[in-house]
Formats: C-alpha cells, structure tokens, sequence
C-alpha cells in the first residue's frame, strides 16, 4: 500500500488540472477560434484590386480545397466582448460548417461571437484577419492567389501548446505550475521514504524491485481512478451548466495534458527514490535506514530550485502589488471619465493609405478638438524626451514625468498654480513645473523643448503647487489603468491650435492619447473628410482600464498563491533535509547531547551546505542588482535601434529580497534540526 502522502499529491494534480485547464480554455477564448490551423493577415494596395473577384476567389479556394475560411472582424461598438466571423464553407462536414446555424460555442461567457455566410461582405475591402480550417493546400492557395491579385498576406500559425505557454507566462499561473511541480516531486520522494520498511520487509520475503513499483502502480490506479471519474463527472455537470459543454473536448484534452505532465513528475520521482531505498543494506533498510547522501542531494537540489523560484514569485508578486495598489486609486478617476472613448483604426493598408488618411482623420479631429469633444493626456517618460545615442556613450538625464494635455484636459481636470489657484486653459503653449523642481527648470524646459520641436516652442513657463498627481490617461504602453503620476511635469497645448500636426492626432489617437466624448461623431467627422471607414469602431477607455486591473489583480492573486507554495516547498525540504540528517548522525548527534558539544560542531556539514546555498541566492541577487545598475548608468542596451534603458522595477531590492528568503530558508531547516534533535534525545533517554 502506498502511502497517503502520495495519495493526495495525485488527488491534488487532479484538482490542478481541472483549475488550470479552466483558466487557459477561458483566456484563449478570447484569443483563438477553436478548431483554427492558421491566421491570416491581407494588407497591401488595393487600387488596381477588385474586392468582388478577391472575395469570390476566397470562396472558391475553400470550396476547392474543401476548407472553410473565416473572416474575424471586430464588433463596431463592443469590440472587447463581441465579434463577429463571416464564413466562406467549402467543407460542409467539418464542426466550423455548422456554426452559420447553431453558432460559435464560446467557451466563455465573456465574448460572444456572431457567425454569418462570407456573401454578406462580398463587396467590402478583402484586407483584414483571416482563420483557415483546412489543410496547409488551402492555406497556400489563398496566399498566392491573394498576392497573385497585388495583395500583402502574412501568416501566424496556431499551436495549442504555443497558446498554453503564453496562457502561463501572461498569467502568473506559469509559476504555480512550476511550485506545484516541485510539490509533487518533494511530496511522492516522501511518501517513498517514509514507507521504507515497508518495502523492505517486502524484500525479505522475495519481491523484488519491479514487484513493488508494480504493486504501488495498481494502488495508486486503484485510488485515483475514483477520483478522476468523481471529478470529470462534476466538472462535465458543472461546464454543461456554465457553457453548455462547448469546446469540451479542447477543455478535456488541456486538462488532461497537465495531469500526464504532473503525474509523470510524481511516477518518475516514486520510482527513482524507490530504486534508491533499494540500494539500502537488507538488515539496515528492516530499521528503516535510507539512502542518506543521495536522499540528501536530492532535497537540496529541489530546495535549492525552490529557492530562486520563490525569489523570482516575490520580486514580481510586489511589482504588481504596487501596480494594483496604485490602479484602486485610479478607480474614481476613470468613473469620472468614463465617458471617454478610444478610436479603433482600420489595419493593413498600404503606407500610402496609412498617410492618407492619417492627415484626414487629424484634420476631423482638429475640428473636433476645437469643439472641446477631445481629451488629450498622455504620459512620457523624462528620458524618452531625451535625444538618443546609438553608441550608447551618453546617459539620459533622469527627471519627472511629463504629461501633455489639452485646454479641454484643464477644463476636467483640477490643476493648481503654486498659489493654489487653479490652471485655467489659455492660447499659448505653457510649461507647468512643479514649484519643487524649481532648481531644475533650465534641465526640464530644455529637454520638453527639444523633444516637441524648435517650430513649437514654449511661450511660457508656470510653476504649479507640488504633491499634485497628475493623471494621465495614456502613455506608450496604451491605457492605463494607474492613471496618478505625482509631481509630474505638464505641458499644456491649445485644443485645436496649430501646435499639433494632422498626422500626430492620429498617432496619438491609436495609443489613446486622444480620447473622444462623442465618438460617433467622430467616425462621422472622419467619413465626411474622406476617410470613409478608416475609423472601424470606438470603445470606452474606461473599459480598457479595468480588464488590465482585472488582470493584474488575477494575476496578483495567483502570485501570492504561488509565494505560499513555494513556501511550502522550502519547509517540506527543510524538514526533509533536518530528517534524513538526523536519520543519519542519530548516535553522534545523541553522544554530543551527552558531552554538552555545541550544536553547530555536530550539524556542520548540514550547516556548510546551508550557507553554500544561502550565498549563492544572495550572490545572484547582488548580482542582478549591478547588473541593472551597470545597464541603466551606460544609458543602453547595445541596440541599434531607439529603445529606451529603463531600470527594471524593483531591482535594486533583489539582494534584500533574496538575504530574506535565505534567511528564512536556513531558520526553517535550524527549526527542524532542533525539532527531530529534541525528539530524539527524548527517544533515547527513555529506551535507556
């Protein structure tokens, strides 16, 4: 009989499997069209393109290669939750064929998805995103008959374990797979060795190694057979109820990939520790003796990957609790925006077209922002503003962030002189410095200057009251959830005045620098100027900054789980390495209590190898920590292209973050060593 350790670790990766599988099948929902072989994208010139013969050849492709294609086009005013497929059906057996009449089965309930026949777009520009269902022939038959007719078509294949691997990395569950992981390795090693006379006693009455490991196999299929069926019973009632069973096959097929990937760990490890009793003298393996070096070497090397695992968990863990943190005080701020809306712009058209309608649409949009219908706030980093050296021989200056907005931002937003008066929108192009940076103005008013332009130039400087947190809607990463800067620099420009060029309101527009309070008006505005379409929907920015808070505290909330396990994983080792240990030097350790030796003199070796790993966590810290420093103070990464060198958040703490977890790692093992020394003198005392 194995032992119940081992039981519940296989009950526990059931459990896993089942949550894991759920979390990914709901995240790619949103991302992937079920059954789907590949993505394309058409972009390019259609001047000398009829859409009617593209459109047409698109069906007839999939009719001849007996595929179905799809076109994937974002729903106009819900885009984060709704979209809609337009079907080209060549083969009318495949699953895709039926979704015209009974519908996508979206596995989430957070995106609904709209099939209808590809006819109904048969006249509109073919460039856009497509999903093939058919074999590679179909695929390069659309490509080269599409790049035949003049048209650009890229392509991204869709691999379900590529999907897995960016579901783990983006959801901080990656990390929980990989404490789990080690769980399970500590936890079936245990369970091995705790039954150690049991399996001796089995060699005394003639089995053999492979008559044990079978035996254990058929207990532990015996055991968790039950469990499996239990569970997929009440996950298939549970998802019938949910989402009607849809995608059930995917769901069952992920769960069932992390099952086989975490049991096979625990199988390996059962067997390989059970070889290793094994090797234990007969007479010595009856008194329950076990392999200590190799046992030991073991743990270690577990403990020691646990180690920096839970180094890494917690440097990001705080991270994003500062993130999250930050993104509860923005909360008000965007309620009271939430009538701003960011504008979606049609994709894959040719750089002609791009600066064609991009001069359109900033010509609307000046007239739209001297109607006060545009909110313009966007963030930049100080040494983002800085000229960039390619050699890398010159440092940016570090200073403020500087947040440009409009008079129609001032007229929303409370900002005060440094008399406490408030900032009212003027004419002119003003600098308004914190009264705090005073002594660096000449720095910042040289710097914002030089980034906007010697033909734009600062007519004026105001200092402004210090401590204000400045919000700022937008910065190069898009929305942002954390709107707050604090002690920010603004730069305030006239709404629809001069200062901006056609083509930056549409580069601001695209990153959600400009954001609009009557959108629809907006799309109309742009249509009228001649750049029909260009403008494919609008949503609210509001909506953008709470999935990313959604997603950050999810993916929190998976990190403080993930900190707890590794915790877990380094006290399970701890106590492993104090017990195999004590195991061993049993008689040394009780002649020691007798002779009144010091208890260190006694667990050196244990001690020795403690410290050996402690420093090198901590060297890695310190490590990482120069590392960054060096980087930020050469100003670059050895990039031929712009890219900014920022310090990585938080770096400058690893080698406290890292003294911390040694600490606490070596305080765990010195509590299990006094634990078992104290219980075995107590032994001893009294069998003497």
């Amino acid at each position: 009989m194995v032992h119940k350790i081992i039981g519940f670790v296989h009950f526990v990766i059931a459990v896993f499997s089942v949550l894991l599988a759920l979390g990914f099948m709901s995240a790619s929902d949103e991302i992937v069209l079920q059954g789907a072989d590949m993505n394309l994208t058409v972009g390019g010139d259609v001047q000398n393109v009829d859409m009617r013969a593209a459109s047409a050849f698109i069906q007839s492709a999939a009719l001849e290669h007996q595929g179905n294609i799809a076109r994937l086009v974002p729903d106009l005013r819900n885009p984060t939750s709704h979209r809609n497929l337009y079907l080209a059906v060549g083969a009318s057996s495949a699953s895709s064929a039926s979704w015209i009449e009974k519908g996508y089965p979206d596995f989430t309930r957070s995106m609904t998805t709209t099939v209808q026949p590809f006819a109904k777009i048969s006249s509109l520009d073919v460039r856009g995103q497509y999903v093939v269902f058919g074999s590679s022939s179909l695929e390069q038959a659309v490509i080269t008959g599409l790049q035949g007719m003049g048209l650009e078509v890229s392509t991204a294949s869709v691999s379900p374990l590529e999907t897995f691997k960016w579901f783990l990395s983006t959801s901080g569950l990656g990390n929980s797979y990989m404490v789990l992981a080690l769980i399970v390795i500590v936890s079936a090693g245990a369970g091995v060795i705790l039954n150690a006379r049991s399996y001796a006693i089995q060699r005394l009455q003639g089995g053999s190694y492979w008559t044990s490991l079978g035996r254990d196999l058929i207990a532990l299929a015996r055991f968790t057979t039950p469990i499996y069926a239990g569970l997929a019973v009440i996950t298939l009632v549970a998802l019938y109820f949910y989402n009607s069973l849809h995608q059930v096959a995917g769901f069952a097929w992920f769960a069932a990939l992390v099952a086989a990937s975490l049991s096979t760990a625990a199988l390996l490890t059962h067997g390989g520790v059970l070889l290793l009793a094994w090797r234990v003298p007969l007479i010595a393996a009856v008194k329950g003796q076990i392999p200590a070096k190799s046992t030991l070497g073991a743990v270690y090397v577990v403990k020691i990957v646990a180690s920096f695992l839970a180094f890494g968990i917690v440097s990001a863990t705080l991270v994003l609790g500062g993130q999250v943190l930050g993104q509860q005080e923005s909360k008000a701020v965007w309620a009271a925006n939430s009538d701003l809306s960011m504008l979606q712009f049609k994709t894959n058209l040719s750089q002609e077209e791009f600066m064609q309608h991009g001069q359109l649409f900033g010509q609307a949009a000046r007239k739209a922002d001297r109607d006060g219908t545009v909110v313009f706030a966007q963030m930049f980093p100080f040494e983002a503003l800085q000229s960039y050296d390619p050699n890398g021989t010159v440092a940016p200056v570090s200073g403020p962030p500087v947040v440009y907005v409009n008079s129609t931002y001032l007229k929303r937003e409370t900002v005060l002189d440094a008399q406490g008066q408030r900032i009212l929108p003027s004419d002119t192009v003003r600098l308004l410095v914190p009264n705090s940076l005073k002594p660096e103005l000449e720095k910042i008013s040289e710097t914002v200057s030089f980034s906007i332009g010697v033909d734009r130039p600062v007519k004026e400087t105001v200092l402004i009251a210090d401590d204000q947190r400045i919000n700022a809607f937008s910065s190069f990463d898009g929305i942002q959830a954390d709107t707050s800067f604090p002690n920010a620099v603004v730069l305030a420009v006239p709404s629809g005045g001069t200062w901006m060029p056609d083509g930056d309101y549409y580069a601001y527009a695209t990153s959600g620098g400009l954001l609009f309070t009557d959108p629809e008006d907006m799309i109309a505005r742009t249509d009228q100027a001649g750049a029909s379409g260009f403008v494919t929907g609008f949503r609210p920015a509001a909506l953008d900054a709470s999935a990313t808070f959604q997603k950050d505290a999810a993916a929190f909330r998976n990190h403080l789980f993930s900190i707890g396990a590794a915790l877990l994983v380094l006290l399970v080792t701890s106590l492993g390495a104090a017990l195999v240990y004590t195991r061993k030097n049993a008689q040394r350790i009780f002649v020691s209590f007798i002779h009144g030796w010091q208890s260190w003199q006694v667990n050196a070796w244990l001690l020795a190898v403690e410290s050996a790993a402690a420093i090198a966590l901590i060297g890695y810290g310190i490590a990482l920590a120069a590392k960054d420093a060096a980087a930020t103070a050469a100003g670059s990464t050895g990039a031929t292209s712009p890219i900014l060198r920022e310090s990585q958040p938080l770096v400058q703490w690893a080698p406290t973050i890292a003294l911390a977890i040694a600490l606490l790692s070596v305080t765990f093992t010195l509590l299990a060593l006094r634990g078992y020394k104290t219980s075995l003198i107590r032994s001893h005392s009294a069998d003497a």
